[in-house]
């Protein structure tokens, strides 16, 4: 099975598709928590009254820290909860 690497940036909000080389050649912090706690989740939720009036279901990948999350576009590239974290760059 081939495994694609993506690394974001979130200051863009972009993701970007690299080798296995440009990976190995990356400063990693191993594991799912970021140094400073930040935490990729997938999540899926859907107000059904709201659904009512045409409100769309909330659907795809969030950064979260502490009570904080964020919405990562992912753009179809990372498809229904099937990315794993491998590490963090460190700059």
């Amino acid at each position: 099975e081939d495994i694609d690497f993506y690394v974001y940036d979130p200051e863009e909000d972009d993701i970007e598709e690299v080798s296995y080389e440009d990976v190995k050649e990356l400063k990693l912090h191993p594991g799912e928590e970021s140094p400073d706690g930040i935490t990729i989740k997938y999540e899926y939720s859907r107000n059904d009254i709201a659904s009512l009036f045409g409100a769309e279901s909330q659907r795809g990948y969030y950064a979260h820290k502490d009570d904080k999350r964020i919405k990562i576009n992912t753009d179809s590239l990372i498809y229904y909860n099937n990315l794993e974290v491998v590490g963090w760059v460190i700059n």
